[in-house]
């Protein structure tokens, strides 16, 4: 009977698989009665993805404000006030389905059940609309055929069958497949509401304003990290060791890949000196290995041809160029010993360009390369159109640092700008930069022979990624801090990341004892220098805290003073202490490595903490069935 309802009603352009409207009747700006007016206009077709019925169309009606000057609009589940600004209404979770845009909306049922085949399936949104179209005998690869100059028969069939369909039939035949974009924005907009009502001192619906997901996202992934590190970090159970035991580790699969400008970003954290290179924490562009801001200013290493060697050493080069090889890639290939050759960089300007019979070849400065230092010559090839079209220009670039504050995370970016912006977050510096020297957050040189540290490089790839994530969790598998590495897993950056982490939650670390990581030994003499370790009271946290290697890598761990003074198993109090969990809860979180490659900075971090605020949940009510934890 629904589906003859849907067909009969799609014929006749007027939706009826579902009415969309709002029970709200008082105008949320000036009290007003509200009502749907002109309702042939106002009604909008709108696409459901419903788990038991399968894609149909519903008609979507909007309500307005009596009062003529009041800009009111209620739509389903939501409401603009005076603008474009879209809010949600604090009784949305009482819908039969959800909007997630003015044409898609989701039976609420399907993204409840997705969470949990999220949580404990690790099913991506790719399977799931997979999984959802094969259920309904939808061709998810179905592609439209691409008009030819001349139709055939069968063409000219089709296409008269499409004119007849009416505008209803025809949204239905082009968008009855889920697509895995339309489920992931969908779901993201219901988890970031969700989250909103697990943590309402932190979030208001009718508070928080948003244009699109990328904004929202944007406003809300701090605030949910900082209120998510807040809340578990004061757990305590009685399972052994959760009171005053904290097991960390970072996590290389879970990440992201960003710009592979390595040379422009830095992290600075309060309270504590120097920094810590990042490089670029932004996403690379379409079909680019770097951000909007660097990818014209970037310049990769290509390894030159035998060819190409050669000609380096033809007399008419030679005596062109006196500095030795052309290119670096020519000193790559020709062994050259002189220096370090820079793998890529971003160009800060350019300084002289050389004509030969082949080609042209420009001089360029790097971002962070002296003036002294023996500088490159590029082929032209090489280097960025839009830097040569400047540079014949006569415009000189100028160098700005665009500064981002993620919960006292202080990031820094360099980028080269060819005139003054007017953004505030910018500020600009004319002179060449000077990358950031050594400070007491560098990496430190120790006596220790345990073959553990974690900041001596990573593997190369194409594409460039963070260095996953550091995590902490009690020992009954709780997670109680996460953050995003960047580089490797230095110890510079794991202190700072508990240095933070101590600063902002000092009451409800106030009863750890016992730091258990798989680098104690270096972690430890990094937390002990006496200069660092009087900076601030979470310094001297950090330095006076047993910090102990887990009792699984102790084995690798052979030097007599990580032996003596790091080995967990002499401990008789962590003996029923599980110092194993990270291991056994990665076991589980890298199962979403796939998911998280290709997402940006607000978008990773908030799946993250989504993912381990599900898998707190579960696990806070396992401890409670247990025993372990108290219903209060």
């Amino acid at each position: 009977m629904f589906e003859e309802l849907c067909q009969y009603s799609n014929k006749a352009d007027i939706p009826l698989g579902a009415v969309l409207i709002s029970n709200n009747n008082i105008c949320r700006f000036c009290g007003s009665q509200l009502r749907v007016k002109n309702r042939a206009k106002q009604v909008a077709k709108v696409v459901i993805y419903d788990e038991q019925k399968g894609t149909f169309l519903a008609s979507h009606y909007t309500k307005f404000c009596t009062k003529e000057s009041c800009k009111f609009r209620q739509y389903y589940g939501k409401y603009t006030l005076t603008g474009d600004d879209m809010y949600f209404d604090p009784d949305w979770m009482q819908n039969r389905y959800f909007l997630s845009t003015s044409e898609t909306a989701f039976d609420m049922d399907l993204l409840k059940n997705f969470d949990h085949q999220l949580l404990i399936g690790q099913i991506s949104y790719q399977q799931k609309s997979r999984i959802y179209n094969a259920t309904n005998g939808y061709d998810a690869n179905q592609k439209k055929k691409k008009k030819k100059a001349v139709p055939d028969l069968k063409e000219n069939k089709t296409q008269e069958s499409h004119q007849n369909l009416s505008t209803s039939e025809s949204i239905l035949e082009e968008r009855k497949q889920l697509d895995r974009r339309r489920l992931e924005d969908g779901h993201l907009q219901f988890a970031i509401l969700r989250i909103m009502e697990s943590y309402p001192d932190e979030f208001n619906c009718q508070s928080t304003s948003f244009k699109d997901l990328k904004e929202l996202l944007t406003s809300i992934t701090p605030v949910f990290h900082e209120a998510f590190i807040k809340r578990f970090a004061g757990h305590s159970c009685t399972y052994p060791g959760c009171r005053n035991v904290l097991v960390i580790d970072g996590n290389m699969k879970i990440s992201r890949e960003v710009c592979k400008a390595k040379d422009v970003g830095f992290l600075q954290y309060k309270g504590l000196e120097g920094s810590i290179k990042s490089g670029c924490l932004k996403s690379p562009a379409f079909e680019s290995r770097y951000c909007e801001d660097h990818k014209d200013f970037a310049c990769e290493l290509k390894i030159a041809s035998s060819d190409e060697t050669a000609s380096a050493n033809e007399n008419d080069t030679g005596e062109m160029f006196q500095s030795g090889p052309v290119t670096r890639a020519m000193a790559k290939a020709s062994g050259d010993p002189s220096g370090d050759i820079p793998e890529d960089g971003i160009i800060e300007k350019i300084l002289d360009v050389k004509i030969t019979r082949a080609k042209a070849y420009y001089k360029v400065k790097f971002l962070g390369q002296k003036e002294e230092e023996s500088l490159s010559w590029e082929p032209e090839e090489d280097v960025p159109s839009h830097l040569i079209n400047l540079y014949k220009s006569k415009i000189q670039l100028n160098i700005a640092i665009k500064e981002t504050n993620y919960n006292g995370q202080l990031s820094r970016r360099f980028i080269s700008v060819p005139k003054v912006t007017d953004e505030p977050e910018v500020k600009r510096q004319k002179t060449s930069v000077e990358i950031p020297k050594a400070g007491v957050l560098f990496k430190e040189k120790f006596n220790i022979n345990c073959n553990t540290e974690k900041d001596k490089g990573k593997r190369q790839r194409k594409n460039e990624r963070t260095a996953g994530i550091l995590c902490g969790l009690r020992p009954c598998g709780v997670f109680v801090t996460v953050a995003e590495l960047y580089g490797c897993e230095s110890n510079s950056q794991v202190y700072a990341i508990l240095h933070e982490a101590l600063r902002k939650n000092a009451e409800s670390f106030k009863m750890l004892e016992y730091l258990v990581y798989d680098d104690a030994c270096h972690l430890r003499k990094y937390a002990q220098n006496p200069i660092r370790s009087e900076l601030t009271e979470q310094t001297k946290t950090l330095r006076d805290i047993e910090i102990v290697v887990d009792k699984m890598h102790m084995r690798g761990h052979v030097d007599p003073w990580c032996k003596k003074h790091c080995d967990s198993r002499k401990i008789e109090e962590l003996a029923e202490v599980d110092t194993e969990v990270c291991e056994q809860s990665f076991s589980w979180l890298s199962l979403y490595k796939k998911m998280t490659r290709k997402m940006n900075q607000e978008h990773f971090m908030f799946l993250v903490l989504y993912l381990l605020h599900l898998h707190n949940v579960k696990e806070e009510t396992k401890l409670l069935n247990g025993g372990y934890l108290s219903a209060t």
